[in-house]
C-alpha cells in the first residue's frame, strides 16, 4: 500500500494538469462523476498519513476492486481525503456505483445485487436478499435505492467500523418510495417521449405526485405538453395514435379514430382532446392498475392551461 500511495503521488500532479483540457477517448472515466467534472475543494497532491489512512485506503480500494474490477488510479487520492476530511462511506461510494464507468458495464441486475453484497457487505448474497433486491431493481428501483438499504444495515455499520470510517446515510430518492408510481411514469417516457427516464425527469415527477402537486392526469399533462413531445410537430394522426398508447395501452380502434379526428377537423383543440381521453373509463383503469390516484385538486391547475 505504501508503494502505491508514492505512484499515486507521483502520478496526480500529471492528472491534475489534465483536468485543465478536455477529455480525450480514454482518459479516466470516473473523473464525470466528479462534481462539476473536478476535484475542486480537494488537493489531489496531497498524500494523507500513512498510519492514519491505511483502513481508509483499503476501503477505497475494495471499492475499485470489486464494483469497477480494476485497481485504483490517481484519484483513489481524492476518496482517501474525502474520507479522512470528514465525508462518511455513502458520500464516497455513489461516485463508483453510479459512476459511467459502472453503469457502462451493462451489469444485470443480479449482477448488481452481487457486487453490492460483496462491496458493502462482504459476503455473498443470501437466497432471500438477492430475490428481494433483485426484484426491485426490476420493478424500477435505482442503484441507489440499494445504498439506501444497506446504508441502514448493521452488516454495513460493521463493515465501516473495521475500516475506520464513518458509515452516514443516503437519502431516498423519490422514484425510489413508490415503484408502482415509477412504473407509470417511466411508461409514459417511453410512449410518449419514445425513450427511458432520465434520473431528473423521473426523481421531478414522482416527487411532484408524492406531494400532491401532481396527479396521474397532472402527469400524463407534463407529457403531452412537453417541449420534447411538442417539438415532435406530429399530425393530428400521429398525435392520437400517442394519446391511445399512452392513455390506453393499446392501438386505436377504427371508429374511435375517426371520431376524434372528425372533431378536431372542425376545431377541438389537442388540449380537449387530451381531457377527453384522461376523464375516460379506461384511462381510468390504466391508472387504477398502477396503485395510484387518478385525480387530486392541484392537477386541475396543470389542466386548465391553454
Amino acid at each position: 500500500m505504501k508503494n502505491f500511495r508514492k505512484k499515486c503521488a507521483a502520478a496526480v500532479t500529471a492528472a491534475a494538469m489534465l483536468m485543465s483540457f478536455p477529455a480525450a477517448a480514454g482518459a479516466e472515466i470516473l473523473r464525470d462523476g466528479y462534481p462539476g467534472g473536478s476535484v475542486n475543494g480537494y488537493d489531489l497532491t496531497e498524500t494523507p498519513d500513512a498510519d492514519s489512512a491505511a483502513d481508509v485506503e483499503s476501503f477505497v480500494s475494495r471499492l475499485y476492486n470489486i464494483l469497477l474490477d480494476r485497481d485504483p488510479d490517481a484519484y483513489y487520492i481524492y476518496h482517501v481525503n474525502t474520507l479522512m476530511s470528514g465525508s462518511s462511506a455513502c458520500d464516497v461510494v455513489p461516485y463508483f456505483l453510479l459512476s459511467k464507468e459502472f453503469t457502462d458495464k451493462k451489469l444485470s441486475n443480479g449482477e448488481v445485487v452481487d457486487k453490492l453484497y460483496r462491496a458493502l457487505l462482504d459476503r455473498e448474497p443470501d437466497a432471500n436478499g438477492y430475490a428481494y433486491w433483485k426484484g426491485r431493481l426490476d420493478s424500477g428501483a435505482t442503484y441507489h435505492s440499494m445504498l439506501t438499504g444497506f446504508c441502514g444495515s448493521d452488516e454495513f455499520q460493521i463493515l465501516c467500523d473495521r475500516y475506520s470510517i464513518e458509515r452516514g446515510y443516503a437519502e431516498e430518492y423519490n422514484c425510489d418510495k413508490n415503484l408502482e408510481l415509477t412504473a407509470f411514469v417511466t411508461r409514459l417516457y417511453r410512449t410518449v417521449l419514445g425513450r427511458d427516464p432520465d434520473s431528473t425527469g423521473l426523481n421531478d415527477l414522482t416527487g411532484k405526485y408524492l406531494s400532491g402537486e401532481l396527479d396521474a392526469d397532472g402527469i400524463a399533462y407534463s407529457f403531452i405538453f412537453s417541449p420534447e413531445f411538442l417539438e415532435k410537430n406530429l399530425s393530428d394522426d400521429n398525435f392520437l395514435e400517442i394519446l391511445y398508447q399512452s392513455m390506453f395501452g393499446r392501438d386505436s380502434d377504427a371508429q374511435g379514430k375517426t371520431s376524434w379526428s372528425m372533431l378536431m377537423d372542425i376545431g377541438m383543440s389537442r388540449l380537449e382532446v387530451f381531457k377527453g381521453f384522461t376523464g375516460s373509463d379506461e384511462f381510468r383503469d390504466l391508472v387504477d392498475s398502477f396503485n395510484i390516484d387518478h385525480t387530486v385538486s392541484a392537477s386541475s391547475v396543470a389542466l386548465d392551461r391553454t
